[in-house]
Parts: C-alpha cells; sequence; structure tokens
C-alpha cells in the first residue's frame, strides 16, 4: 500500500486552527503527524535481488481475484510463453502471454467440453502454433489462437489422456469398450495438416483378464533407415481378480506395418514409465516400478538394468553426455547414471521427488518443482550439485501466504534466459541467473 508523502508547512498554514483548539491537543496532533508522515517515505525496502538466484522480472494474476488456482507453462509459441490454467470455469484455458511484459496476447477456451485441467503429454507446439490433446479430442492451434481443425470421437469410441507429435502428426491412442474392460486399442495418426485420423495397429483384448492401456509411441530411426515406433503396452488385471500388471513393449515398422519384435512383461512389478522414454544411439531407456532399463532396440533384449531405492514411474529420464539421470516420485534423491553400464555417476540425495511435469534441462542445468516444500530446484547435471533452491516470493503476504511452487510445471526459455512458473496464485517470469 502507497503512502502520500505530507509536508510539514500544512501544519504552518493551519496554525490559526489549531491557535483556537487547546495548545497541548494541537502539538500533540502536530507531533503525531510528525511521526507518522511528515517526510516520512512509509513504503517498505526493497531487499537487494540475490544474483545467485532467479529474479522476479514481472507476475499476473492467475484471476483477478488472485483466489488459488493452477497454472502451468507448458510450451512456448513464437517465444511467448502458453500458460495453461487448471480448475478455472468454465473451463481450463489457454493464455498465450507477451514474454517480455506478460500481458496477455490472445486466450483460447472455446473446447468442444470443458476441461478441468492439463498434464504433460497433452500440449505440443509445431512450425504453425501447437497441438492439445485431451482424451477424446484434440485440437490444433494456430500461433494466433485460432482454431485450425478439432476432433471428437467419442460418438464412436474414446481416446486416451495423452498423445505424442513426432515430426508434422500427432500420435494418440482409440479404443472401443468401457474401462477398465478395453475390448480394443488402435494407435492411430493424423497429419497437422488435416486432422484426419488414419489407424496403424490395433491392440485386442487377449481374453485373460488383463485389460490393456496403450501409451503413445517413441520414434527410433533404425540403422536402414525405417522410421520404427516403439509402443508401451500396460495391462491391469480385472480388480475383482486381483492386483496385478503387466508391462510390454513393441517396436512397429511403419514401412512394413509389423512389429520388428515385441517385449512381454519386462519389468518383474509389471510397471512402465508413465513419460516417454528415452531413445539413442540404437538404445532405449526407460523406467519400471523402481528400476532403470536399456534395452537394445534392435532385438529388444535388455542390456543392463539398476535397481534405486524409489520409485520412478512417474519420472521423466533426462539424457545428459554420458548420464541417464533419474529423480525420485517422492521421498528425496536423483542419480546419475552411466548410459552404458548403469553404474552411479552421481547421487544428489536432497532433491526433493514428485516433480510435478516432469525436469527441463537447459545448458547443463536441471529444473524442476516439488510437491514437498513447494520449491523450484536446479541442479547441475554433470556433477549433481544443488545449485540453488527457491520459495515464491508470493509466500511472504498475508493472502498469498500459502503460495508455492509444487503441482505446477515449470518451463525455460533458453534464448531469453528466464523460467516460466506458477504459485498458485500468479503467472511468474525469472531471469535466471548467471553460472
Amino acid at each position: 500500500m502507497a503512502f502520500k508523502r505530507i509536508s510539514c508547512n500544512y501544519f504552518e498554514n493551519a496554525k490559526p486552527i489549531f491557535m483556537r483548539k487547546s495548545i497541548l491537543v494541537g502539538y500533540l496532533i502536530y507531533g503525531l503527524f510528525q511521526f507518522f508522515g511528515c517526510e516520512k517515505d512509509l513504503t517498505e525496502p526493497v531487499p537487494a535481488p540475490d544474483s545467485t538466484k532467479p529474479i522476479l522480472l514481472w507476475q499476473r494474476p492467475i484471476e483477478p481475484d488472485t483466489v488459488e488456482y493452477g497454472a502451468s507453462v507448458m510450451l512456448l509459441v513464437e517465444g511467448d510463453p502458453i500458460y495453461a490454467t487448471a480448475f478455472t470455469a468454465p473451463s481450463a484455458r489457454l493464455e498465450r502471454l507477451d514474454a517480455a511484459t506478460g500481458e496477455l496476447v490472445w486466450r483460447f477456451d472455446q473446447f468442444f467440453w470443458p476441461i478441468e485441467a492439463f498434464s504433460e503429454g497433452q500440449l505440443f507446439p509445431h512450425s504453425g502454433g501447437m497441438l492439445v490433446h485431451v482424451w477424446h479430442r484434440t485440437y490444433n492451434l494456430d500461433a494466433n489462437g485460432n482454431l485450425l481443425w478439432g476432433t471428437d470421437v467419442s460418438n464412436v469410441g474414446s481416446g486416451f489422456s495423452v498423445a505424442n507429435v513426432i515430426e508434422d502428426a500427432v500420435y494418440a491412442v482409440h479404443y472401443t469398450g468401457t474401462p477398465p474392460k478395453i475390448t480394443n486399442a488402435s494407435l492411430v495418426r493424423a497429419p497437422l495438416a488435416t486432422g484426419i485420423w488414419d489407424t496403424l495397429v490395433t491392440f485386442d483384448y487377449l481374453g485373460d483378464d488383463y485389460y490393456m492401456f496403450i501409451k503413445p509411441p517413441a520414434l527410433w530411426v533404425n540403422p536402414s533407415g525405417d522410421s520404427i515406433l516403439i509402443i508401451r503396452d500396460i495391462r491391469i488385471l480385472d480388480a475383482t481378480k486381483g492386483l496385478d500388471s503387466r508391462a510390454s513393449l513393441h517396436a512397429w515398422n511403419m514401412r512394413t506395418r509389423s512389429f520388428e519384435w515385441t517385449r512381454f512383461d519386462y519389468d518383474p512389478d509389471g510397471k512402465s514409465g508413465n513419460e516417454q522414454p528415452v531413445v539413442g544411439d540404437n538404445k532405449l531407456y526407460i523406467t519400471g516400478l523402481n528400476r532403470v532399463y536399456c534395452l537394445d532396440l534392435l532385438t529388444g533384449a535388455t542390456l543392463w538394468e539398476k535397481i534405486l531405492p524409489r520409485t520412478l514411474v512417474s519420472c521423466n529420464l533426462v539424457k545428459y553426455n554420458n548420464y541417464i539421470i533419474v529423480q525420485a516420485d517422492s521421498g528425496n534423491g536423483s542419480w546419475a547414471l552411466d548410459k552404458n553400464t548403469g553404474t552411479i555417476v552421481w547421487h544428489n540425495p536432497d532433491s526433493e521427488g514428485a516433480s510435478f511435469g516432469g525436469r527441463r534441462l537447459v545448458d547443463g542445468v536441471l529444473y524442476h518443482t516439488a510437491t514437498g516444500t513447494r520449491r523450484l530446484w536446479a541442479i547441475d547435471a554433470a556433477t549433481g550439485q544443488t545449485l540453488w533452491t527457491m520459495n515464491s516470493p508470493n509466500r511472504a503476504y498475508n493472502k498469498t501466504s500459502d503460495a508455492g511452487f509444487g503441482f505446477q510445471s515449470v518451463y525455460v526459455d533458453s534464448v531469453r534466459r528466464v523460467l516460466y512458473a506458477s504459485d498458485r496464485y500468479f503467472l511468474m517470469c525469472f531471469k535466471l541467473p548467471e553460472r
């Protein structure tokens, strides 16, 4: 709150009035004004910024009333951040903000059906704008927030919650049946230009009480130049018959439209990472329940596996030089593994887990949020050293004392060297410290 500076000359002008009143009362009032007003600037001093941590450049309320909401930066379009809100009426929405000022450029919430919130694997940038996929419905927006095309398959089936954009097409999974009893699931593809779906391969229920949840694929180009889709196949036992699951992998050749290999039950706990696996050098890196695997993409065979003391299903693996870096889902701990042997290269025991939206690797630094203390983290990918952690600056104020980065993702613009985050009250842009 700003206080107006009051000049003491005011009392000279008012002297005749005070003289007609009690001298004692007049001087008492004069003294109070001297103490509270005269030539005093009551604005709180702004502490000097800490150059070793991000510096706030701008912030914008998620909603005008600054009530607690969710929001995350999911991508950049033409250098501007795209924020996805959560649990805002009448639907979650997308907002493009000016990168320099935080001013609203456009807003889009005209979805076929209201959306509660967005997650990783649902929004993707492309050269003309962005692709949005949420369950049964897919939308293609241009850079100005105009809808180029939208599809809704709910009249003929359903769709899983996430997709993947590979080159100039979106890949998703459509299914029939009522979850969890899915009768078949089809991997489908639609060009970004048209949105017309083409069925690539269909997985059928085997009649064994295990029901399928097919994940959108990753791409591997084999030594012959063929595009191979790596498909995760999770089968969950009918809940009335127990708690069990199976995890399998398939390599499907897009040219021959046939399977190169299938690896059944590759994880003994029947779990497979929720995030996209890492592909490189004809190898696949993926997590199970508490294991990290390196598989030979030519054959599907396991080259090495590493058991770690934390669950790893929700973490995104990050490849950095010769390392595969993994973060615990919950509790503390991150590890860098040698990509060729699985040997632990470094271990950070303090790095907090449950990082919503995965980790971002930019210029050798891993950035993520943590749901425990709701802080931002920056970790040196080469050494595992914690460079800094940070709470929201808005926690210092009573109205936003619950501000935190825990359930929002973080995004880093490597060109402008700024970090975008939100603390459930404000959309925020920080200047990154120099290394």
